[in-house]
Formats: structure tokens, C-alpha cells, sequence
């Protein structure tokens, strides 16, 4: 019953939280933050309050069913985290209110010349891990499709065997999440498509160096969304595109694990919004009972397991909590939790909302549709924030990649910039 009482009281706060940034938005108070916010309580606030309700078994991972959190305790450890990172946001979001800032500008104006500078700049940090290193060997040794989702796990557990520190990844990853997504939408911006596919492309080299479904998936529909919406946005094209991730998502569990289309829906449903409350709740069993906190200087990273890290990796955690060894990625929150309990929690959501509000406000003339285009690109760094640190939301794409370009965008056209201070409407001959 006490279990029930929690459950339901966070559902409560989490759909206020949900109709609130969506209320915001609607009323055309367009806010990063807001976005953020409105994304992480659907995606795994939700599914935390869901999963005590929602029994559900998951055919990819061999029909394993989705465990009951029975322990009040860590039931109550979980949902007070996502309530204080609620209060801090919700304090933040107010500041949005009347902020209904963005203008008819129909275009962001930046020379395809940086879009070319960030490439080359991209291209450079991947030589490392791709031609040195044995990035090119992982992408080419690389497969889909699997008899089990052990099989899949052993895949990836190869890769990481195969790479060791100072080969170039990290390098890579940025151009892959910052850098060639960025100029991929200046290319997008200037209507050059050929330019643009092959920005948008190149990020897949590095997805396919994960071995994991979704930075797979991610790369393939940015590539596909960008080509949809080239020439401007309509909810018809909305519709065509949320059809896109979820044929993908679907495709994805089909043709790697041989899955029916109910039990590849049964798989994405589970692994969307249930299995992320999953893991994370292992984070709130293990810290500090198991293990102690990893202290306050590792709020922003947890280690993946690579070769040559050091610390409390994501797998000592499914270890300590199961006694079978698995990725359990967690959300930021989550990781917060095991550096410094609710102190890390609080510093975290500060520290959140800060960066995205610094945004928001260097952002604001930026008209809607670019706004819009921002926020589909910035979907690594969203994800980040239920998988990983708040650190991998930032090399993910998620404050660096509009930031840059929105940074450009100012040095470029200070004449306009000065005219949207001074409340003139600027709208594109």
C-alpha cells in the first residue's frame, strides 16, 4: 500500500510537471529548458510511477518480466530525487512566463564556411580512433542481428575489450554528437542537401562503433528528419517524421532479435519508458549500503567500464544490485545519487537548469522553426540525460551544439541581432 501511495503521488507531480512545460509551450514560451524537462518527465519519470502497474515482460530480453520495486525505501530515494530536480526546474521554468521571445525571422544566416570549418575541424579529431586506432576495425567487424540479447551484450563487451585510453574515442564522439551535427545544420539551413548528407552521415561511423541500438538509430533518423523537413516544417511533416523513429525503433528489435511487429512494439514500449526506471532504481539499492557515495567530484561522470578507468563502473552497479553483470546505464539523476545523495541531486538540477537558462537566454531572438530544428538535433544529449551523467549531456550535443551555433550566428549578423534588441520585427525577403 505504501508502495501504491508513493507511486501515485508521483505520477501526480510528474503529469503536473508534463502539462505544465507543455502549457508553456503552447502559449509560445519556447524554452530549452522547458523542452528538457517536459522530455525527462515523460520518458523516465513516468515510467518509474508506471512500473509497479504496468507488468510487462520484455520478448528482446528473452521474455525477462520487469521487476516490482518493493522496498519502500528505495522506492522513496527515487521519487524524492526526481522531486527536488522537479522544484528546482519548476522554479527555473517560472522565469519563461511571459518570455515569448522568438521572432518571424523564416532563417538563421551563417556562411556555409563555418559548416565547412566545423567539418574539417570533425573530420581531424575522428582520424585518431578511425584510421590510428581501431575504430574503422570495430565499425567493419560490426553486426545487426543476433540469436539472444546475451549475444548482443558479448558484441559490444568486444568492442569496449578493443579500445584503451588515448586512442581517439572521446575525440570522436564529439565530432560525431557536436561537431558534424553542427554543420550538418548549417548545410540544412543554406539549402545544401548534398553538403548536408554528408555531415549527417558521418556521425554514423562512430554509432556504429557503439554496437548499440539507439545512437544507430538516432543517427539514422536525424539523417532522414533533416531530409523532411530541408524545406520547412508542417504538422504533416511531424506526423511523417514521429512515424520514421518509431518504424526504426521497431525495425530495429525485428531484425536483430527475429521479433514479431507485437513483440518488437511490446520491446520499445518496455525499453522506452520502462527499463531506464529499471536500472536506476539499482543505483538507489546499491549507494551507499552496498557501496559508499563515489564523492562529489564525480557528479558529472560515471565510468562505462572501458579498459583503463578507474572508480565504480556502471557494471560494479548491476553487480552489487543483481549479481549478474549488465550495463546498467542510469539517469543523471540517478548517478547524482551515487556521488553525493541528495546534496549531489540538488547540485545537479542547479547546475541543469543554469546551463539550459544561459541558453534560453542567449537564444532568444532565434525564430520557432529554428528553435524546433535545434531541439530535434539535440536528441543524443536528451537521451543522455536518461542513460547517463550530466557531463554526457553536454558532450552529447546537449548545450554545446546549439550553443555554438547560436554563438556564430550572433558574430555573424550583428546588424540583425541589434535591431531584434530593440523589438524590431525582422522577417526574411
Amino acid at each position: 500500500m505504501l508502495n501504491n501511495g508513493l507511486a501515485t503521488v508521483h505520477l501526480i507531480i510528474v503529469v503536473a510537471m508534463i502539462l505544465t512545460g507543455w502549457l508553456l509551450i503552447k502559449n509560445g514560451n519556447y524554452s530549452f529548458l522547458t523542452v528538457a524537462v517536459l522530455l525527462f518527465a515523460f520518458l523516465d519519470s513516468l515510467g518509474a510511477g508506471l512500473v509497479n502497474i504496468i507488468h510487462l515482460n520484455l520478448p528482446y530480453l528473452e521474455n525477462t518480466y520487469i521487476p516490482i520495486f518493493e522496498e519502500p525505501n528505495y522506492l522513496y530515494r527515487l521519487y524524492f530525487s526526481h522531486w527536488i530536480f522537479f522544484s528546482v526546474s519548476f522554479c527555473f521554468m517560472l522565469t519563461h512566463i511571459r518570455d515569448k521571445h522568438k521572432y518571424n525571422v523564416k532563417g538563421i544566416a551563417i556562411p556555409t564556411a563555418w559548416a565547412c570549418i566545423l567539418l574539417i575541424i570533425g573530420i581531424l579529431l575522428s582520424v585518431k580512433f578511425f584510421v590510428l586506432g581501431p575504430g574503422s576495425d570495430i565499425v567493419f567487424s560490426t553486426k545487426l542481428k543476433f540469436d539472444s540479447s546475451i549475444e548482443a551484450i558479448a558484441h559490444r563487451s568486444v568492442a569496449k575489450r578493443m579500445m584503451e585510453l588515448g586512442q581517439g574515442a572521446y575525440m570522436a564522439s564529439l565530432a560525431a554528437k557536436i561537431l558534424f551535427p553542427a554543420s550538418a545544420l548549417i548545410f540544412l539551413f543554406n539549402k545544401k542537401r548534398t553538403l548536408f548528407l554528408i555531415s549527417s552521415i558521418l556521425p554514423l561511423l562512430y554509432s556504429l562503433s557503439t554496437r548499440q541500438k539507439g545512437p544507430i538509430i538516432i543517427s539514422v533518423f536525424l539523417v532522414v528528419a533533416g531530409l523532411i523537413y530541408s524545406n520547412g516544417l508542417s504538422k504533416r511533416k511531424n506526423i511523417i517524421v514521429f512515424l520514421v523513429i518509431v518504424f526504426l525503433s521497431l525495425f530495429s528489435y525485428m531484425y536483430s532479435f527475429g521479433l514479431n511487429l507485437k513483440e518488437a512494439l511490446i520491446s520499445t514500449l518496455g525499453r522506452v519508458f520502462l527499463v531506464p526506471s529499471i536500472t536506476e532504481y539499482n543505483y538507489y539499492i546499491v549507494f551507499p549500503e552496498i557501496i559508499s557515495f563515489r564523492g562529489i567530484g564525480t557528479l558529472l561522470k560515471m565510468p562505462l567500464g572501458a579498459w583503463g578507468e578507474t572508480g565504480v563502473t556502471i557494471y560494479d552497479v548491476a553487480y552489487a544490485a543483481t549479481r549478474n553483470v549488465f550495463s546498467s546505464n542510469a539517469n543523471f539523476l540517478a548517478i547524482a545519487w551515487s556521488s553525493a545523495s541528495y546534496a549531489g541531486i540538488f547540485v545537479v538540477s542547479v547546475l541543469f537548469c543554469i546551463c539550459l537558462s544561459l541558453l534560453d537566454y542567449i537564444s532568444r531572438k532565434i525564430p520557432v522553426d529554428i528553435f524546433f530544428i535545434l531541439n530535434l538535433f539535440m536528441i543524443s544529449g536528451y537521451f543522455a540525460l536518461i542513460s547517463d551523467s550530466l557531463g554526457a549531456f553536454f558532450s552529447s550535443g546537449g548545450f554545446f551544439l546549439p550553443l555554438i551555433l547560436v554563438i556564430i550566428n550572433k558574430k555573424e549578423n550583428p546588424i540583425e541581432n541589434n535591431r531584434l534588441k530593440e523589438g524590431h520585427e525582422v522577417v526574411e525577403g
